[in-house]
C-alpha cells in the first residue's frame, strides 16, 4: 500500500468522485475514513473536507472484518 501513496492516485480518484457527484446534483460528499489513515486524513483536509462526526462502531465492524 504504501507503494501507492504520494503519486496522486487518491487526488484523481478523489476529483473523479467529487466531479460525478456534481454531475448528479450532488452539493456535499460525505466520507468515511479510519482515524489512523493519517494520509487520507490530510489528503481529505487539504481538499476542504472537515470532520463533522465520529462512528466508533462502524469502524468496529470494519476492524473486526479484517481479521
Amino acid at each position: 500500500m504504501t507503494r501507492a501513496r504520494r503519486r496522486g492516485r487518491g487526488a484523481t480518484l478523489l476529483a473523479m468522485a467529487e466531479h460525478q457527484a456534481r454531475r448528479r446534483g450532488a452539493r456535499t460528499l460525505t466520507l468515511a475514513v479510519d482515524r489512523a489513515n493519517q494520509p487520507a486524513r490530510r489528503l481529505y483536509a487539504r481538499w476542504g473536507f472537515q470532520r463533522v462526526g465520529r462512528r466508533d462502531a462502524w469502524i468496529s465492524v470494519l476492524e473486526t472484518a479484517r481479521r
